[in-house]
């Protein structure tokens, strides 16, 4: 699901330092003396933030605490939680000069109001990837309360918030949409309709938000739990900014988290109509049951002239229904017998498509390689090991039909990401290991391959770490994938791990993964890596810095600088020299 974050100079800044204090009347020892404490507490919370420790944060809100922001919407505790992690994960620094001036304090008993001004200085990634800093200022509104525990906030309102720049370029702040989002907050989204319409009755053209102010909020409601209001939201965007591709894109998916399937396939298609090149419409048409077609996102893609598009070629028809792949290869035969590159795509075994290698294959298919993106039985389907049996029966496939495919059988390299990477990362270390061939066809040719590429694969079910991740994010991925537990079925778990199998004849491997990645942690890849180098395999772990769980989605191209990396790897290992 998109997500777009809050508003970068919200009410996080007041945890930064207090500075100098210039009151409009003189202080009374008892609020000097409350002053001195605030201050405390506000210099060890911006300590804090920039050794983005989310827990000692919190320590100084109390559990009730609230704050209204400029557009009215209000924020509760576990809000402000999820933020700080946001917060933790896009903030590469904090400047020196971030800081919050005190301009008035009033103590009524163990109560305090506060109004502060706030200087909010930071390094984020931009982007495009580099760093970026961002400078931005408020002035709050704000009630703290001594308890057993010291100082503690309980309320922030938000008055005003200043300009806001970008290395040092001003970026234009919507604030007509903060007082229409308001509206809603407030007086709800029949109220807020009835002002557009109104709005639009005198100038058929009046916008009185942004495009990006309401899909904003529509994603804060929807995440309140509040569906139909965010459709209803989603519905006014599209209204005021009909040939947007991204507003129907925001409406299709409302439409999915409210179960009008029918609905939700409409918009995501209209969505494409606007912006062909949009990849979440893609996945989301894929996610709900209804994929467009090898040929329609070939169309998207441009249709590559150098390319041919074979769709749907079924490769085994042994597990009760029939297993396709779509193949990609040069127009212009080469005069040898071509290599081969097989992509597994991810899903997390459970979901999934084979059209999601079209986009990223094309490429490969026009620097001569024969390409085959295949599709396998899911979790929902059928338990692990069918999986790897459809995997193996693919490449099985190819060897059997290399004459009339005109690909060389000795020749034959795996690519998957995600659970897609597990995939690969087991064909490449189990080839030929009976217990995992399946009774698939083509039995008398071999499920080997020559080289592995494992993007962000989970590999390693036993790990501690990684299980204790998948608990907290309630994520049954695995669960799905062996029929239980990995901690309750640890032979079954290891049977699943590609490091089980790994010995010195092994292919060479490419491993790539995030050192942002908090869906498959950099471990999964780092404890693969040590397992092949110790059993003599030539493995080589590239960690992409910054990067998060990257993947493919059938219509985007493959970053440049993986991209690269791939085409030297396979170059190397599956192109006769």
């Amino acid at each position: 699901m998109k997500r777009f974050l809050l508003s970068i100079s919200l009410i996080l800044v007041c945890l930064n330092v207090l500075c100098a204090q210039t009151p409009a009347r003189k202080l009374s020892p008892e609020e000097e003396e409350a002053k001195r404490a605030i201050e405390a507490r506000l210099a060890e919370s911006v300590e804090a933030m920039r050794r983005k420790d989310t827990p000692a944060r919190l320590e100084w809100f109390t559990p009730d605490w609230r704050a209204k922001t400029i557009d009215g919407d209000v924020m509760t505790l576990k809000d402000l939680e999820e933020h700080f992690r946001r917060q933790d994960r896009n903030i590469l620094s904090v400047a020196p000069e971030t800081g919050t001036v005190v301009d008035t304090i009033e103590l009524k008993g163990d109560e305090a109001t506060v109004h502060t001004s706030q200087k909010f200085v930071r390094t984020v990634r931009g982007a495009d990837g580099k760093p970026a800093e961002v400078r931005s200022s408020v002035t709050h509104n704000e009630v703290w309360v001594k308890t057993d525990r010291g100082w503690l906030i309980k309320y922030i309102e938000e008055l005003e918030q200043g300009p806001t720049f970008v290395n040092g370029v001003e970026v234009a702040q919507d604030r007509a949409g903060w007082k229409f989002v308001r509206v809603v907050w407030e007086e709800g989204v029949a109220k807020a309709r009835a002002a557009f319409e109104e709005a639009r009755r005198r100038d058929p053209k009046a916008a009185l938000f942004e495009e990006a102010t309401l899909n904003n909020l529509g994603y804060k409601l929807i995440q309140r739990g509040r569906v139909k209001d965010a459709i209803e939201v989603f519905k006014i965007n599209t209204e005021a900014y009909p040939q947007s591709g991204n507003v129907w894109d925001s409406l299709g998916e409302a439409y999915m988290l409210d179960g009008q399937r029918e609905l939700a396939v409409q918009n995501y298609k209209k969505s494409l109509d606007l912006n062909p090149k949009n990849a979440n419409a893609v996945w989301m048409l894929e996610k709900m049951g209804s994929p467009l077609a090898a040929e329609d996102i070939w169309k998207l893609l441009g249709s590559p002239a150098a390319v041919e598009l074979v769709p749907d070629v079924v490769y085994s028809e042994g597990s009760g229904r029939a297993l396709r792949m779509h193949v990609l290869r040069p127009k212009a035969r080469p005069r040898e017998p071509m290599p081969v590159i097989v992509f597994v795509h991810g899903g997390g075994w459970f979901e999934g498509h084979r059209s999601r290698g079209l986009g990223p294959l094309a490429r490969f298919a026009e620097r001569g390689y024969f390409c085959a993106s295949i599709e396998y039985r899911l979790s929902g389907e059928a338990k692990f090991p069918a999986q790897i049996e459809d995997v193996k029966e693919a490449v099985r496939f190819l060897r059997a039909k290399a004459a009339e495919f005109h690909l060389d059988p000795e020749r034959i390299g795996v690519w998957g990401q995600s659970a897609g990477g597990h995939l690969a990362a087991l064909a490449g270390t189990s080839g030929d290991v009976k217990e995992l061939e399946g009774a698939g066809g083509w039995r008398k040719f071999s499920s080997r391959v020559q080289a592995v590429v494992d993007w962000n694969g989970p590999v390693d079910f036993l790990e501690p770490v990684q299980i204790k991740r998948w608990a907290e994010r309630k994520n049954e991925a695995l669960v799905k994938l062996i029929g239980g537990a990995p901690e309750a079925n640890r032979e079954r778990a290891a049977r699943a791990m590609p490091a089980t199998y790994a010995t010195p004849d092994d292919p060479p491997f490419l491993i790539m993964h995030g050192d942002a990645d908090e869906v498959v942690l950099l471990s999964q890849s780092e404890s693969l890596h040590q397992a092949l180098k110790r059993a003599g395999v030539d493995s080589t772990l590239n960690v992409v810095k910054g990067a998060g769980h990257f993947g493919v989605d059938g219509v985007s191209p493959l970053p440049a600088e993986l991209a690269a990396q791939m085409d030297a790897f396979f170059d190397k290992h599956l192109k006769k020299k």
